[in-house]
């Protein structure tokens, strides 16, 4: 293994391409591109240069502003911006998704997908729909959570084997299995605390 002073870091900035040098989220999509979420829209990264995904290429985005991404097992990228949620195709088609598909707000701050399902997190509650679907028919639940704001997603396994999502809400930590909600609002000495960020131990 390498230590941190051996590796190069190579910066890349509006000046090289980038569509915005504020960058949210980063993705990788199945077909190696990496994916940059900016303030003035997309940027899809080939190793060389930079392409920008924004209202002036794709014109049914609504916002050029982007915050969060993933990348599905069928090759699709999945865009937050700040007036909902896109699905850009590898062939370039980009469709939009809003409160007519299931959702409860357009105020989308956090996303996950699975190889069979996609979640998101947003101001009202826990969102997931099939992968599977060509027009995603959201499912969404805020019952059990401790605060319905969802700011964080961690598709896990639990030691039963059973897939399921972890949920950093405004008050806490909690389990969905698909079926139940278990909430953890007692974070070491803090109560009901925002969570921030998740990562699985290795």
């Amino acid at each position: 293994d390498k230590l941190p002073s051996q590796y190069r870091a190579t910066p890349w900035t509006s000046a090289d391409g980038l569509p915005q040098s504020n960058v949210d989220a980063l993705a990788q999509s199945t077909d190696g591109y990496v994916w940059a979420a900016t303030l003035a829209g997309v940027g899809r990264f080939d190793g060389v240069a930079f392409e920008t995904i924004s209202t002036r290429t794709h014109p049914s985005l609504r916002s050029i502003i982007a915050n969060a991404l993933t990348g599905d097992a069928a090759g699709a990228l999945w865009i937050v911006t700040s007036d909902g949620l896109a699905r850009l195709l590898p062939d370039g088609e980009l469709a939009v998704f809003d409160t007519t598909h299931g959702l409860p707000s357009a105020s989308i701050f956090a996303l996950a997908a699975t190889d069979a399902q996609l979640w998101v997190g947003t101001e009202a509650g826990l969102c997931w729909s099939a992968l599977s679907a060509d027009v995603p028919a959201f499912t969404c639940r805020s019952e059990g959570l401790a605060d319905p704001y969802v700011g964080v997603l961690l598709p896990a396994t639990d030691a039963d084997g059973r897939d399921g999502v972890w949920i950093g809400t405004g008050a806490g930590l909690a389990w969905f299995d698909g079926r139940s909600v278990t909430t953890y609002d007692h974070l070491g000495d803090n109560l009901a605390a925002p969570v921030l960020a998740l990562a699985l131990d290795p």
